[in-house]
């Protein structure tokens, strides 16, 4: 993983999101700010996903159900 995800206790209970997936409401982003991980933007959900191996692009998660 990336050092921009953090720690590897970030995901547990949750996978990172692909390109091209649409962003639901309760995916999560990654700020650059010591803010670590946000509910995403309102504005992004049903947007697709950046792709995360470019550093200059947003990390979106979501958790794991069931």
């Amino acid at each position: 993983m990336e050092n921009r995800t953090k720690k590897e206790t970030d995901w547990v209970n949750y996978r990172q999101l692909k390109k091209g997936e649409i962003i639901e409401k309760d995916d999560e982003v990654l700020c650059e700010r010591k803010d670590g991980w946000k509910t995403t933007n309102e504005s992004c959900v049903g947007t697709l996903v950046p792709d995360p191996q470019y550093t200059a692009h947003r990390i979106y998660r979501r958790r794991i159900v069931g």
